[in-house]
């Protein structure tokens, strides 16, 4: 398992999983220019305690939530605090 800094965030890869871990430096169309695999939907993040699994992804930044999850492949779940 590597955690490795990019210009984006922090990135952690195994053979099976790639993590990013971003903040303001990281917006929507910079993710989706640096990993165009991957299928990004947005979370309203509201400092809750909800953890929302994200199965949908037409519902780009309408669910409310302070966390959310996939278990789709190249799926990219992404806070956004604004």
């Amino acid at each position: 398992m590597n955690l490795e800094k990019t210009p984006l965030g922090y990135e952690l890869k195994t053979p099976h999983i790639t993590a990013f871990f971003g903040g303001a430096a990281a917006p929507l169309a910079d993710l989706k220019s640096a990993y165009p695999q991957f299928d990004f939907v947005r979370l309203k993040q509201i400092h809750s305690d909800a953890v929302i699994e994200s199965k949908d992804n037409s519902l780009d930044y309408q669910v409310l939530g302070d966390a959310h999850f996939s278990r789709a492949k190249k799926s990219g779940p992404v806070c956004d605090h604004r």
